[in-house]
């Protein structure tokens, strides 16, 4: 009977007794054992952790991104901005205008909201609110938008002008 298991490297271990030799194998769940030969038989010994599972490598690049602003945003940023610009257009009850034209980009600030939890936040004022009367005003927003259940999470928006009468 053969066993479950593939030969990875070979290598031979002196500290036991010359004529020793060990295997580093995998089985067919993952797991990995050392397989020892020595003149008396042949001894599987688990490594590591029992039933430890090798690590993912897609989980542990995943969890690199997310711990850079600049790699999360370059996953994420055409979604945000997508749902954000829904999100900030619904903030309008008469109207809107955009005014970033082909040029300039609607949300110029972006920064973690919530580190851990990585969401981020996105700002900008590139758009115009129209009032009752007809008037368009010009708006700073804020928007903040979960890539993990991709949806937005906050979004509010303030006239320029009341901006820059705030301390």
């Amino acid at each position: 009977m053969r066993p479950a298991f593939s030969l990875i490297i070979m290598f031979f271990c002196f500290w036991a007794s010359p004529a020793s030799a060990a295997w580093l194998c995998d089985t067919e769940h993952g797991e990995q054992i050392l397989l020892l030969e020595k003149p008396a038989g042949i001894y599987c010994e688990p490594i590591g952790e029992p039933n430890a599972r090798p690590r993912d490598e897609a989980a542990e690049a995943e969890e690199s991104c997310r711990r850079s602003l600049r790699c999360w945003l370059r996953r994420h940023d055409m979604a945000a901005a997508k749902h954000c610009s829904r999100a900030v257009q619904e903030l309008a009850e008469h109207g809107f205008n955009w005014t970033d034209g082909l040029v300039y980009s609607r949300f110029d600030a972006r920064s973690w909201h919530d580190r851990f939890a990585a969401t981020i936040s996105f700002a900008g004022d590139q758009i115009e609110f129209r009032d009752r009367d007809g008037t368009m005003t010009r708006q700073m927003y804020r928007c903040v938008y979960d890539p993990m259940r991709r949806r937005v999470t906050e979004v509010d928006a303030v006239p320029v002008s009341a901006q820059r009468n705030v301390p």
